[in-house]
């Protein structure tokens, strides 16, 4: 019975979803430039989105600029960047996605407050990625849709490709 609630889940995700081109590095290693993802869009239908998901977004200012990112902070948080590593309330938020690798930018070293409905998303390759340590939370409205599968070049496909770390 598992596998035909699985497959019937996956199914609906499939008229539900759509195909996002990764551009760029600043995913990399969980996404790179080229792949292919596809995102569960949240539209009318609101999508339960977790800490440590990667999800598709339009610029908060440029709003025909695409974006994938991964939700660290949710709204009402206190995010704040320091020494490369991310605290949500003064709590150290544990990024195992991250291989342990980080980078402090100190002109990216700040904190922010996530206001309600807003969302604090992050590149994995924090050195090359803008994101908003550099424009700010994103208003939830932006969010088109949670990745839920990598999908090009089939070497790649992985369901919920760095979702809470698993790969």
């Amino acid at each position: 019975m598992d596998f035909i609630t699985g497959f019937i889940q996956r199914l609906i995700y499939l008229f539900t979803s759509a195909r996002f081109v990764v551009d760029g590095a600043s995913m990399e290693p969980t996404l790179v430039d080229s792949q292919s993802v596809v995102a569960v869009r949240s539209g009318r239908r609101s999508i339960r989105l977790e800490r440590g998901d990667i999800v598709v977004f339009s610029h908060p200012e440029y709003p025909e600029r695409i974006f994938i990112k991964r939700i660290v902070g949710f709204p009402d948080e206190q995010v704040r960047v320091a020494g490369g590593q991310v605290y949500i309330d003064d709590l150290l938020l544990p990024e195992p996605y991250l291989n342990g690798w980080t980078v402090d930018r100190p002109d990216l070293n700040r904190t922010w407050w996530n206001g309600p409905g807003e969302l604090f998303v992050v590149g994995d390759n924090r050195q090359e990625s803008r994101d908003s340590r550099s424009f700010g939370p994103v208003d939830g409205e932006l969010i088109l849709g949670r990745v839920w599968l990598r999908c090009w070049p089939l070497s790649s496909w992985t369901v919920e490709p760095g979702r809470k770390g698993r790969e």
